[in-house]
Order: structure tokens, then sequence, then C-alpha cells
């Protein structure tokens, strides 16, 4: 039990836990129009919002958008991995922006994650999408669930390159490949060890048992 502690603080996963806990938190409440959140919230226009659907193709109607700016990195980052300059220093902190709309071509809902904010500065960017029709209150608890999923997904990220976390050996990103991808970007992008150890993460976050954790896999959110 020591050995598995110590591993799981110098591979930084409880920090990344309870980072995510945090943003998702902070997420739930910017939904229900609450801004009073762990870091300051800055409020991103529609016409910002409306120009960054516009470029990543998204058909959608912004109900909210923040930046949600100066959450503290409390991992050990690799500097070794890092190529920095002289003078550089890392960041301590990251950004999560968030955006909410409402699509007229999405049914149920949808969130979706990226590994730096709708700016490309260091962080997150989260963005619900959701039926035009559907009632947000009636959803909080499966969008939690699969907000939590989604944040932890994209943290991990963050550590295996722009913050590189130690104790990401061979051992960490092993992988057994139980079957026979049907395409080839399947497996060139699905299937690298940086991306099944971020879904891992992400599914692991309300799994309870490993049996648990092969359903949320192979099923998903439901």
């Amino acid at each position: 039990m020591k050995t598995k502690l110590l591993y799981e603080y110098r591979s930084g996963q409880r920090a990344l836990n309870h980072l995510k806990n945090v943003i998702a938190t902070d997420i739930m409440k910017v939904i229900r129009g609450d801004v009073n959140t762990s870091v300051p919230a800055y409020t991103v226009s529609d016409t910002e919002i409306e120009d960054y659907l516009s470029d990543e193709e998204i058909a959608g109607d912004p109900v909210a958008g923040y930046s949600l700016e100066g959450y503290s990195w409390d991992l050990k980052i690799d500097i070794e991995k890092i190529e920095l300059e002289d003078d550089e220093e890392m960041e301590t902190d990251i950004d999560v922006s968030f955006f909410f709309i409402r699509s007229p071509k999405m049914k149920g809902f949808n969130i979706s994650g990226y590994n730096s904010t709708y700016e490309n500065l260091d962080g997150i960017h989260i963005q619900l999408e959701i039926d035009e029709d559907l009632e947000v209150d009636q959803m909080l608890g499966k969008i939690r669930s699969e907000l939590g999923n989604t944040i932890r997904h994209e943290l991990e990220h963050l550590t295996q390159k722009a913050r590189p976390a130690f104790a990401r050996d061979e051992k960490y990103y092993s992988l057994e490949t139980p079957w026979k991808p049907e395409t080839e970007y399947a497996k060139e992008i699905f299937l690298t060890p940086e991306e099944v150890s971020a879904h891992v993460r992400g599914y692991a976050d309300t799994a309870k048992s490993l049996d648990d954790l092969e359903k949320e896999m192979i099923y998903g959110k439901t």
C-alpha cells in the first residue's frame, strides 16, 4: 500500500484529481449562473464565442462563456523534458475557458475538451453543447459526471507534453490492444499510449471498480 501511495504521489494523481474537482465545481456554478468561483471568472463576449465556433465550424448559439483564470498547478514538473530559454520560467498557474452553447443539431448534450484555452493559452477549454429544448436543471447530474471525465482527460494531456509530470515511464503507458482497430485513423489517433492513458484517467473519474471502468469505457456515459 505504501508503494502504491508513493507512486500516486509522484505521478501527481491526487493533485490532478483535486484540480479536476475544483475546476468541475466552478464550471457547474457558472452553468447555473453563479460566478462566485474559486478563481476570477471573466465573461467572454458572444461575439468572441461566435468567432470561435465559426472557426471550428460548430453550429450553435452562445448561452454563456467564461475565462476562469489562475488555477494553481500543484504538480512537480519534469523540467528536463521541456526546452526553456535561459531566462524563461514555467507559469505556475493555468487558465480554463468554458463555453455553454445551445445547438440545433444536438440530441441531448455533449461535452468536449481541448488541452489549451480557446485563446490557445496554457490550460484547457471545455465546451458544453446542449439541445435547444433540453432543461439544463434536469441534466445537472449527468453533466457533472461527463464534465469530470472530460476535465481529467485534458489535464492528463497537459502532463504529457506542456507540463510533463514525473513517473510517466514505460509502465505507466503500457498498452495491450485486445482487438484490431477498424481504421488506421483510429489506430494512429485513439490508440496511442498518450491518448489511451487520458481516456482511462477520464473514465476512472466515476468508476468504482475495474469492472465499472471497463463498462464505462465500452458503453460510455448514459
